[in-house]
């Protein structure tokens, strides 16, 4: 390619990359108690990262109970084969899609379950 179609061969450099780390506020609970889950997410990278996804798997033997996210993201559901906008307990999975994360640009989502 020539110069005058903008390439920048140092351009893998101002990518982004996004870092996720998932917490719980408890180590144990019993049935009928509530587990909190926490996943962090960073833009590690010098690149704006845009429709962030980030997919989580519910806890066996657990039911949602609520989520928290972000003005910015769109919240889905996994529950009768496939993805729901409406919150329902019996959901699988929870998706959330960021809007943007620049670069250093930090935030979270959560959820809280019920032990069966």
């Amino acid at each position: 390619m020539s110069p005058e179609f903008g390439l920048n061969l140092e351009s893998s450099k101002y990518r982004p990359e996004i870092t996720l780390y998932k917490s719980v506020d408890k180590a144990s609970t019993l049935p009928g108690e509530t587990l909190t889950y926490t996943i962090t997410y960073k833009n590690e990278g010098q690149g704006t990262a845009k429709d962030v996804s980030i997919i989580d798997v519910l806890p066996e033997h657990c039911v949602l109970k609520s989520i928290v996210h972000s003005p910015q993201s769109i919240v889905s559901y996994w529950y009768n084969n496939g993805w729901q906008t409406d919150f329902n307990e019996v959901a699988t999975k929870i998706r959330w899609i960021i809007d943007e994360v620049g670069p250093g640009q930090s935030g979270s989502v959560s959820f809280t379950v019920r032990v069966k």
